[in-house]
């Protein structure tokens, strides 16, 4: 780094080394100016050399005041069984018992299903016939453009299978949440099993 000053106007610059003799101006009187050499930097000194000991000689690493085997044991040195806390107590208490719910009978779950399923096909009946009304023909007639369309898939049936899928998929939707008519069903004729004739 090249530090120098400005003859006129005594303004302090510090430029680096790859402007040396350029000539410039001064920002400050716009005297030109003639950069000197770069100055080296003066050397550090080197940190004074550390005085190791003699490789030779011992240290004693344990003084004698600290070594156990010459003043004996101590009765601060021995803990107090009555300040130690048993961390594995023999006496364990039982855990109260966990109530588990008890899983759904097998012949509930397949009544869900089946009412499930029921209720899936009425939705896309019900779709199918909505579907048709939609497209002012009728499902047979739908399918059969379809088939022999040189276009493939037709408006028609794309409007007749969003007519279907779309009550079917909410259907879905309820079941997959546990809201469905299954589920209603199944907890009814399991509450009706619980309830005793008195």
């Amino acid at each position: 780094m090249i530090r120098f000053r400005c003859t006129s106007c005594d303004r302090e610059y510090h430029l680096p080394d790859a402007l040396a003799r350029m000539p410039l101006l001064c920002k400050g009187c716009g005297t030109r100016l003639d950069v000197p050499e770069p100055t080296p930097e003066p050397t550090p000194e080197p940190p004074p050399a550390h005085s190791f000991p003699d490789p030779t000689g011992t240290v004693d690493l344990f003084p004698e005041s600290d070594d156990v085997r010459t003043r004996g044991p101590v009765a601060k040195d021995v803990p107090d069984p009555a300040d130690s806390v048993d961390l594995f107590p023999r006496a364990y208490s039982e855990p109260p018992p966990i109530e588990m719910p008890t899983p759904a009978a097998p012949a509930r779950r397949g009544l869900r299903v089946v009412v499930d399923g029921a209720v899936g096909v009425l939705l896309a009946v019900v779709g199918a016939l909505l579907g048709g009304l939609a497209t002012q023909k009728g499902t047979v007639e739908v399918l059969r453009e379809a088939g022999g369309a040189a276009k493939f898939p037709t408006t028609d049936l794309l409007v007749w299978l969003g007519c279907v899928a779309a009550p079917v998929m909410g259907y879905v939707l309820f079941v997959n949440r546990g809201r469905s008519i299954g589920v209603w069903v199944s907890s009814r004729m399991a509450s009706r099993g619980r309830k005793t004739p008195g």
